[in-house]
């Protein structure tokens, strides 16, 4: 995730601070992150809500197969 939003342009903390999380949660979800989040994620960065998931899915099979 935390790729993605820098791929965007946009800061990490501004992201977490803006959708109210932590800078390291953010990180750190997987396939268990609040939905809401994720939407508030997608409406403030402008990053569709099924790409924001498929980063979250593709980090979790990662830290699977490691």
């Amino acid at each position: 995730m935390k790729e993605l939003i820098k791929k965007r342009g946009f800061i990490l903390k501004a992201v977490a601070s803006a959708i109210d999380v932590d800078p390291q949660t953010i990180t750190r979800w997987t396939n268990n992150a609040p939905i809401g989040k994720l939407i508030e994620l997608s409406d403030f960065t402008g990053i569709p809500l099924m790409e924001v998931v498929e980063s979250f899915r593709a980090a979790d099979r990662g830290s699977k197969s490691e």
